[in-house]
């Protein structure tokens, strides 16, 4: 399944949930399958998109969703020590993986 495809199939199970994105084609992806002001796209800012969410999952008690990248969740790897701290229930936290750091020339 394409990460496009899966996306709008996540996005229809959401109400009113923040979604925090990943920067590049996964915020454009987001942006065309559900436009809303509950969408936080990280454009700039590789490697941040789950502590961001991990930052709203911990200030307010709605379930956060972050779509995040398997090139960025690697530039930031200690964030997920960071969860794996916290433990917050409310976080869940999708890792695209095309294997490629596709927003920097696919590597």
């Amino acid at each position: 399944m394409l990460r496009y495809s899966a996306t709008k199939l996540i996005m229809k199970q959401i109400t009113d949930q923040p979604v925090v994105s990943n920067l590049g084609p996964t915020s454009d992806e987001l942006w065309h399958a559900s436009k809303r002001d509950r969408n936080f796209y990280t454009y700039g800012s590789m490697g941040l998109c789950s502590s961001i969410a991990l930052g709203m999952a911990v200030a307010i008690e709605q379930k956060v969703i972050a779509l995040d990248g398997d090139g960025s969740t690697l530039m930031n790897l200690g964030a997920l020590g960071t969860v794996g701290r916290i433990m917050p229930s409310n976080l869940i936290i999708v890792v695209w993986d095309n294997e490629k750091w596709a927003q920097t020339g696919y590597q």
